[in-house]
């Protein structure tokens, strides 16, 4: 069984919707057997019925969990800037009564067998991650070192280290959230120092375990790039901006049970497209495709269909 945990606040009731994609993806490519721990806030009978109909299609499990009770007093500073769904992950090692986990964010689309993952040995590490050097300025100011620095959305994490050194992650929350200035990043903040001040105690893995979109322009490149990897949408997110990697999360959008209105979804999506289109034109150029690309909008969906249905159109 593969253990995964999705942490979130669904103050709108829209984040359920992205951790179901995300778990929609987990199964349509891995073929062990999956138990997902959701550790949520806000989420409602309605929420865990749509989410546990998106497991029941894969004879995966799915355990619940209230993140209200938690006692989120050390990163209390923190909350002035950040949700405190992203500080969650920081207890999985108190609800989860398991030697390990991998702990996925809500903009994550899985195109690969995760038990590659899962099945990495950590005993000794507190966790294993993917380096995040995309954010330099960032790193030099909280003294880590670049290369080792690591970005928290896809972390294994060894709950069973974490259980023993309790006390030692509490600590290092309250002295960051005491800070003058709280650094920026909140729980991956956290997670990073510590790591530092333990020699990096951390089992460094290859980007396809977390393939940022942000760097470098990944976001527009095509879908066979996103192949095989753990994809991060870490810059236009799918749901509210367009780019092409965003085609990766509407693909398995479409086959969860609440997939039927995948095309009105994406409709101001386009329109967002043609923003970014008429952006770059000379103001009299800009003016003369505004009519156009309103006809153009209905073509584009033609052409999404064959994107995400990969059918002649």
């Amino acid at each position: 069984m593969i253990n995964i945990a999705l942490c979130f606040f669904d103050a709108n009731g829209a984040y359920h919707i992205h951790a179901g994609v995300t778990m929609l993806s987990v199964l349509e490519n891995t073929k062990s057997r999956v138990c997902f721990h959701i550790v949520s806030q806000g989420t409602t009978a309605e929420h865990k019925k749509n989410l546990n109909s998106v497991a029941e299609k894969y004879g995966a499990q799915v355990v619940y969990y209230d993140a209200s009770q938690l006692d989120l007093g050390p990163v209390k500073p923190f909350l002035k800037k950040l949700g405190p769904g992203t500080f969650y992950r920081l207890y999985l090692h108190r609800l989860l009564d398991l030697d390990k986990v991998i702990y996925l964010d809500c903009d994550i689309i899985c195109n690969l067998d995760i038990a590659e993952m899962y099945e990495l040995e950590i005993s000794g590490f507190m966790c294993a991650a993917v380096p995040d050097g995309g954010i330099l300025k960032h790193i030099r100011e909280i003294e880590c070192e670049q290369g080792k620095y690591f970005n928290a959305g896809v972390l294994l994490l060894n709950l069973a280290w974490l259980r023993a050194n309790h006390a030692l992650l509490e600590q290092y929350a309250k002295d960051l959230a005491g800070r003058p200035k709280v650094p920026t990043f909140g729980d991956q903040d956290i997670l990073n120092v510590m790591a530092r001040d333990l020699n990096y105690n951390v089992l460094y893995l290859g980007e396809k375990f977390n393939y940022f979109t942000g760097i470098s322009e990944r976001e527009w490149l095509d879908d066979s790039h996103f192949a095989g990897k753990i994809v991060h949408i870490t810059s236009r997110k799918p749901w509210a901006k367009w780019s092409n990697s965003c085609i990766q999360y509407w693909k398995y959008y479409r086959l969860c049970p609440w997939g039927q209105d995948v095309f009105e979804k994406m409709s101001s999506l386009t329109a967002d497209l043609d923003r970014l289109f008429l952006r770059q034109l000379p103001s009299k150029e800009r003016k003369a495709l505004r009519r156009f690309l309103d006809w153009r909008r209905l073509g584009a969906f033609g052409y999404l269909r064959k994107r995400l249905f990969k059918q002649k159109g």
